[in-house]
Parts: structure tokens; C-alpha cells; sequence
């Protein structure tokens, strides 16, 4: 049964409204309702509770049956309408309080495994870097002694594949470093670039001709760069993915639009986007990947990556044609 406060004030509402209807007892009567769902009383009660008032109604005169029952029944209907709106939003809350449970789990476990690639990039650095040092000592070295042409293009060759090799593991501790601890004036085009290397070694790009129209002239940005690099490297791998059943071509741009905001595209033209996911893209864990090749959080993270820096995130798709995803930044997000 209902605790006695609330069953003692549903009694009183309904003898008075069946003894003098006003709009203020129906008022009271669906304020009573919702207190029932946050007192946690189930639906069961409400019934043993009104048969209980009912009982002790007093004897009304000169009132029709029809009127009786509808005084009767408004206090009732009312209060099950709240009682039903609140404890669908009860129900909401709970729903949205697990949802964001489990995305912050996630965040958390992506976040953790960036921090174990931190340090299997750092431990590479060292053990690889310091042989390929070595390498690249005796191969010049030896470019100084040799008079031999055919040798000494040999021993060029070598160094130029150490200077790729050292390239890509700078580039992999410059990824995998803990984040900055603020924005900082930042070349965009350096970003796109370091992210577009980066996705080209975690996935096979052969098949796909890079076309990269860079503004020369664009200023720097206010960004946390590590942070906007792993929005780029999302969008590279999205693109190359959606490219890796035929030859590709992946157009990046970037250029200063009339309103002072710089912009940032990526366009392929892979298999595109259907529209029934064109609402759902940015949502967490929504992926049109296999299962397996995709968390769904990456286009979530990458939209709220750019959101925190004041800027918007559009994407524009034709099935079986390709997507361009268009990032755009304000020059300063302190006036965003």
C-alpha cells in the first residue's frame, strides 16, 4: 500500500472533488501521481487505493449517476496520466543514464589502448631507432670512402629506405604522445598531411591516387593538434575503407572561406553513404562497417572533437559515388 501521507491526501482529493468539483483538485490529484513513481509505487496500488476511497466517500444528493462517475473517474484519470508520463521519463533517464555509461566505458578503454600504443611506440623508437642510427652512420660512411658509383648508389638507396623508416616511427610517437595541454597556433595542412601518412600505413592505399589542393597562404589555426589529427586519421581510414573494392581517388582540400573560418575536405569516391545513415553517422557505436572492422565511435569522437573547438563537421554523400566529409574551424575558437 501507498504510504500513508499519500493515501491519506488521494482519499481527501477525491471526496472533495466528488463533493465540489474544481480544477484544483485535479491539479493536486496528477501532482499526486507523480510523486507515486518517484516513491516507487507500483501501478497494482493505485487501484487497491482508489476501491479504498471509494469506500469511504460520503452519501451525495440530488446528482445524477453519470455525474457521480465522472467526478469519480477525473481524479483517477488524471493522476494515471502523470503516473504514466512520469515514469516514462523515468524509464528515458535510466536509458540515457545507461547509454552514457556505456560510452564513457568505451571512451575509456579506446583512451587506455591509445595510452598502450604510447608506450609500444616509444619502447620502438628506442630499440628500432637506435639500429637504424647505426645503419645510417655506416652508410654514410661508407658514401665517403667508396669511389665505386655502382656501390655508392646501393649504399644511397639504403639510407634513403632509414630515412623513410625513421620517418614513420617519428611520425607514429607524434600520434601515440599524451595530448597537449591546450590549443596552440597550428599549420593545418601539416596535420592533414601527418594524418593522411599515417592512415596510408595502417591501410593498403595502392589503389587509390591521392589529389591534395592545399591553401599556402592558410594561417594557423588555434587547435589542439593531436587532438584534430585523430579526427583527420578517422575520416583518411573511413575514406580508404570505403575505396578498397576498386581504384580510388581521394581528393584533400583546404582553403579560408569569406566568413574568416578555414575548412578542411576530404572526398573519395568509394561506395558512399545510403541515406537512411546519413541522421545516424555521428551517433555512438553506429557503424555501416562488417562486424568487426568498426567500434561506431570514431565519427562520435571526431564530432565532438570538432565541436569543442568551436567548429562544425558536415558530410556529403551519393551511394555509389563517394563522400566528402568537410571540417570547419574558426581561426581562433576563443571567438567561436
Amino acid at each position: 500500500m501507498p504510504a500513508a501521507s499519500i493515501r491519506a491526501r488521494y482519499i481527501r482529493i477525491l471526496r472533495e472533488h466528488v463533493e465540489h468539483p474544481n480544477e484544483s483538485h485535479l491539479v493536486e490529484a496528477a501532482e499526486l501521481g507523480r510523486e507515486m513513481v518517484h516513491h516507487e509505487i507500483p501501478p497494482e496500488d493505485i487501484a487497491e487505493l482508489h476501491s479504498e476511497a471509494m469506500e469511504q466517500l460520503p452519501a451525495i444528493q440530488n446528482s445524477s449517476f453519470q455525474e457521480l462517475t465522472r467526478r469519480v473517474c477525473e481524479p483517477l484519470t488524471e493522476l494515471l496520466i502523470a503516473y504514466s508520463m512520469a515514469f516514462r521519463e523515468q524509464l528515458e533517464n535510466v536509458k540515457r543514464a545507461h547509454e552514457e555509461h556505456v560510452l564513457l566505458r568505451a571512451k575509456f578503454l579506446h583512451q587506455d589502448k591509445l595510452a598502450s600504443v604510447g608506450l609500444l611506440a616509444s619502447g620502438m623508437a628506442h630499440e628500432i631507432g637506435n639500429p637504424l642510427s647505426a645503419i645510417a652512420a655506416i652508410c654514410d660512411n661508407q658514401l665517403r670512402k667508396t669511389p665505386e658509383p655502382a656501390i655508392a648508389e646501393k649504399f644511397q638507396k639504403i639510407r634513403l629506405q632509414v630515412n623513410r623508416m625513421t620517418k614513420i616511427i617519428r611520425q607514429l610517437v607524434t600520434f601515440a604522445r599524451p595530448g597537449q595541454s591546450g590549443p596552440q597556433a597550428t599549420p593545418i595542412n601539416e596535420v592533414l598531411e601527418e594524418a593522411l601518412a599515417m592512415a596510408r600505413l595502417s591501410r593498403d592505399a595502392n589503389n587509390v591516387h591521392v589529389v591534395l589542393d592545399l591553401a599556402a597562404d592558410l594561417p594557423p589555426a588555434l587547435v589542439a593538434a593531436d587532438q584534430l589529427a585523430q579526427v583527420f586519421l578517422n575520416l583518411f581510414l573511413n575514406a580508404f575503407d570505403a575505396m578498397k573494392d576498386k581504384p580510388g581517388e581521394l581528393c584533400v582540400r583546404t582553403g579560408r572561406k569569406s566568413d574568416g573560418w578555414l575548412f578542411a575536405s576530404i572526398k573519395d569516391n568509394g561506395c558512399g553513404i545510403a541515406p537512411e545513415s546519413m541522421k545516424k553517422l555521428f551517433m555512438p557505436f553506429f557503424t555501416t562497417k562488417e562486424i568487426g572492422m568498426g567500434t561506431g565511435l570514431g565519427l562520435h569522437v571526431s564530432y565532438g572533437i570538432v565541436r569543442d573547438h568551436g567548429g562544425e563537421i558536415r558530410v556529403e554523400s551519393t551511394p555509389g559515388e563517394g563522400t566528402a566529409f568537410i571540417v570547419e574551424l574558426p581561426l581562433d575558437i576563443r571567438k567561436a
